[in-house]
């Protein structure tokens, strides 16, 4: 387990890293949820990999996350209009 002091307090950087906490609730739960509302999965891959860039970004890697989220973005939006469906 990798564990990292953060405010005089131990994280786990691998299981809840802190750029990944919003409260109550973690992205992948986040995530899972919103995947919920596609039938694609191969678009809600991408949508789910914007989301969390999305999260992160003023966390961690800042404009490169929103970036990274535009790509992913774009990706959702070619396969939406490959397939014609969400």
């Amino acid at each position: 387990m990798i564990m990292t002091i953060i405010s005089n307090q131990k994280v786990d950087m691998v299981k809840q890293p802190p750029h990944y906490q919003f409260g109550i609730f973690t992205a992948n739960v986040i995530i899972e949820a919103v995947g919920k509302t596609y039938k694609s999965a191969s678009v809600f891959y991408h949508v789910g990999n914007a989301l969390k860039y999305l999260m992160r970004a003023p966390r961690k890697n800042g404009l490169e996350d929103l970036k990274k989220a535009k790509e992913s973005v774009d990706m959702a939006i070619n396969v939406w209009d490959t397939k014609n469906d969400n």
